[in-house]
Order: structure tokens, then sequence, then C-alpha cells
């Protein structure tokens, strides 16, 4: 449904109360809670895991075809090549932040260790930009499938399973992006959503 007004008015019924006022017609904590989405101030964005927007970060890299195990601890990248994130073309128009390794082959599988002060996260969240398909795995487990592409980094969120394996030490994250036509892109971090607190009483 759509409401134009606060009331009903003769010969419209597309108000939020009716015409006597006498009913309101949608919920209004529902009402409340999206109207605050909107105005309230913006929830706090803590940095997990930097993407390489501002900073580069190395990740170890290649793009022939791996063992069977790449995604998983452990698992032998020495003979990897190394690079800062993002991976891709350099002619991409729609980057906020060009590709500072070469990619250009269809596949790419990338791999980074990092540790954490803390696994105590409110929202976790990927913040991913990839071009085109890609899977993210956390500590050996498929975390999330993103299928196509998206030209801008997106938070994806982190599901609790995935949350469960993250420890404060010698974590791993393992990716693997493929892409059937130009542009093409990876990089990925991970941000905790931290939102403000909610208000008592109604939106005014």
């Amino acid at each position: 449904a759509v409401y134009t007004q606060i009331t009903d008015i003769e010969n419209e019924l597309n108000g939020l109360m009716t015409y006597d006022r006498a009913l309101l017609k949608v919920d209004a904590k529902r009402i409340t809670a999206a109207h605050r989405a909107l105005y309230d101030p913006p929830p706090v964005v803590r940095t997990v895991l930097a993407t390489s927007q501002r900073t580069p970060h190395t990740w170890r890299y290649t793009t022939k075809t791996p063992g069977k195990d790449w995604h998983r601890p452990g698992y032998d990248d020495s003979a990897w090549k190394t690079g800062p994130a993002g991976f891709g073309q350099y002619d991409v128009p729609t980057n906020i932040v060009p590709p500072r390794t070469k990619w250009t082959s269809s596949d790419i599988w990338i791999r980074r260790s990092f540790d954490l002060s803390d696994t105590d996260l409110v929202s976790p969240h990927f913040l991913i930009h990839h071009d085109e398909d890609a899977e993210v795995y956390v500590n050996g487990r498929l975390a999330v499938k993103l299928p196509h592409h998206n030209p801008f980094y997106t938070l994806v969120p982190l599901d609790k399973d995935t949350l469960r394996t993250l420890k404060t030490k010698a974590n791993c994250m393992a990716v693997h992006c493929r892409n059937t036509n130009r542009p093409q892109y990876i990089d990925v971090g991970i941000v905790d959503i931290l939102p403000p607190r909610a208000k008592d009483g109604p939106v005014e």
C-alpha cells in the first residue's frame, strides 16, 4: 500500500488514518522503526579486516587452478604470488580505487591470514567489491557465494556459523573470483555495524 497523506479525504482512501481519525491503518511500531532508520544518526561502521580502498593490503594469489584444499587454513600457498588488493583490470571506469594488482585471466584465487583483537562482533558484514562471481571462505567454511557482479563495495552479512569460526589468532580468508567479461575486480574485508541507540517514544 502507498499512503500519501495523514488521513483519508472525501474522495481518496490513501491516508495513514481514516477520514474521522478513528483508525490508524498501519502498525505504529513498524512505521516508527522505518522512520528512525531514515532519520536517526547513521550506524557506526567499525573496521575489522580492512579492504584496500584506502590502504593497500597484501594477499597471496594465483590464476592457476590450485589444489582442492586451497581454501583451508594450513594450505601451503608459498608458491603463490603476493600482491595488494584490489585485483583486476586497470581500465575499469567504475572503481572507486583502481586495481593495485593486475588480473586479466578468467579466474583468480586469493588468500589472506589475519588476527582479531576480539571476536565479540555485533553485526559483522563482508565489505566486498566483486566482478564477477565470488566465493568467500572463512577458516575453511564457505561463507557466501555472490553471483554476477557488483561494481561498488557492498555490505554482505556474515552468518552465525561463519561468525563462530572466527578466533583471535591465525584466521584465514580465501576467495575465488571468476570473470567472463571485462571489467573485473575483487577485494574484500570485514566490518562490524554498530547501530545507534534507539530512542523511546514515537517519531515526531
